[in-house]
């Protein structure tokens, strides 16, 4: 292989964001952004996050104070 490019050849990476928040329900509205009433206008950040959680980049992990 002296010189050869290997064409094709995809290197994918199995990490996952972790990000830890002492707020369960910021988690569960990131993991089900389902309309409720108090949740009338979400920033456009939030639907990015909820997107990627969705696609297994990040993890979000409950932790105390």
């Amino acid at each position: 292989m002296d010189g050869d490019i290997a064409q094709g050849s995809w290197i994918y990476y199995t990490w996952q964001i972790q990000i830890f928040c002492d707020n369960i329900s910021s988690i569960m509205l990131a993991k089900n952004l389902a309309f409720h009433a108090k949740t009338k206008h979400i920033e456009v950040h939030s639907h990015y996050v909820h997107e990627k959680v969705i696609e297994g980049v990040i993890n979000l992990n409950y932790t105390k104070d």
